[in-house]
């Protein structure tokens, strides 16, 4: 099956603490890596870090995939803040900033896993209003561009659901 027939998935995991994460994290890289996709990592640096070190531990030549564009790394904060104007998720910048993003790496004829941490800085701020809208753009953009989506939030942001109303 190419890219191009393939399904998309866009999976939501909550993280309990920084370990549950790192090892998500490192196993979608790796697996993605060792299937012969390309991946996208939109993390926080911290994350990021506590990932690599796994990485590289576990033998991945993280700057020859990252080299040769199989890996792609960007700062979840910065990353976001290139997608707001007045606060707010802008469907031109996600445009501008993921989608064509996206799409420059499918052109290059794998598929394309993508983690994602900006919904979590959202989450971690109270902005649920933009934690929907950014969920839905990459749901859009997976109806052209289908992807294996991974969005991580810390459970700590969302509350715990049996005390939590829904949002």
């Amino acid at each position: 099956m190419s890219h191009s027939e393939s399904v998309a998935t866009h999976t939501i995991q909550l993280f309990y603490n920084e370990q549950s994460r790192t090892d998500a994290l490192v196993g979608f890289v790796r697996q993605g890596l060792e299937a012969g996709d390309t991946v996208l990592v939109v993390a926080t640096r911290e994350h990021w870090e506590s990932a690599t070190a796994r990485l590289l531990q576990r033998g991945l030549r993280l700057d020859a995939d990252i080299a040769s564009y199989r890996l792609t790394v960007c700062n979840a904060a910065a990353m976001l803040d290139q997608l707001k104007t007045d606060r707010t998720v802008q469907r031109d910048r996600f445009d501008k900033v993921v989608a064509a993003r996206v799409r420059h790496l499918r052109a290059r004829g794998a598929r394309v896993r993508a983690y994602g941490e900006m919904v979590d800085l959202l989450a971690a701020e109270g902005d649920f209003a933009n934690v929907v809208r950014l969920e839905a753009l990459w749901n859009e953009l997976m109806l052209t561009d289908p992807i294996d989506l991974l969005c991580g939030y810390s459970a700590t942001h969302l509350g715990h659901p049996r005390n939590t109303e829904a949002r």
